[in-house]
């Protein structure tokens, strides 16, 4: 459920560690924004993911403003659950799969405009507009194929827990190779992993360092 504010009084007010009220507000100036903590928790694990700016070009939607723009009728902008973004050092095609996997609800790749719609409905549903009309809708095909580890990892082990290590590790640019075996080149990629998200860099990926790969 969205939470009521007012850009005027608490456009300033920090949601996370790098939105502010102010980021949601309806591009025609009106002062209430409704904002969705759940799409708040979304949009900070994708900034975390990327290291770098996530602009929001369309958040909270008016309904009067939502009509004038051609956007659907029940759209969950004008519920403060939607953000269109852009994400600097990033492709739309790498946020959109960035989102899918870590349970966006909607996603939305927009390939001609390039930017990516994500949301908080209840459901999980993914489609790709790529301009003039063109848009194709599929299931989810972000989610990682393997089931996540119950336990720590570390150089030597084998398994699909490695795997699922491995294909996140890949989410976030390392060129790792999903065989299950943690060797070398996985143990520096955890490394430096660590240390871009302020963690001891050991190579050894327990539960903090896992959560990191989600976004957390």
């Amino acid at each position: 459920m969205a939470t009521k504010y007012s850009k005027a009084k608490q456009g300033g007010v920090k949601l996370s560690d790098n939105f502010t009220v102010r980021e949601f507000a309806c591009s025609d100036g009106n002062d209430t924004v409704l904002i969705d903590t759940a799409l708040v928790k979304l949009l900070q694990r994708i900034r975390n993911w990327a290291g770098t700016s996530v602009k929001i070009t369309s958040g909270y939607r008016s309904p009067t403003y939502n009509k004038k723009i051609g956007g659907a009728a029940n759209s969950y902008h004008t519920k403060g659950q939607a953000a269109d973004i852009v994400v600097s050092g990033k492709s739309p095609a790498q946020v959109a799969r960035f989102a899918q996997t870590i349970g966006a609800g909607g996603v939305g790749l927009y390939t001609a405009s390039r930017f990516v719609h994500v949301d908080t409905r209840a459901s999980r549903y993914f489609w790709k507009n790529e301009g003039k009309g063109n848009v194709t809708v599929s299931g989810h095909g972000g989610k990682c194929p393997y089931s996540e580890p119950t336990a720590t990892l570390r150089r030597g082990q084998n398994g699909n827990g490695v795997r699922w290590l491995q294909w996140w590790l890949g989410l976030w640019g390392y060129d790792v190779k999903v065989d299950g075996g943690f060797g070398e080149k996985t143990e520096t990629a955890v490394k430096d992993l660590q240390r871009r998200r302020g963690l001891v860099a050991d190579g050894i990926a327990g539960e903090k360092t896992q959560n990191a790969l989600k976004g957390f």
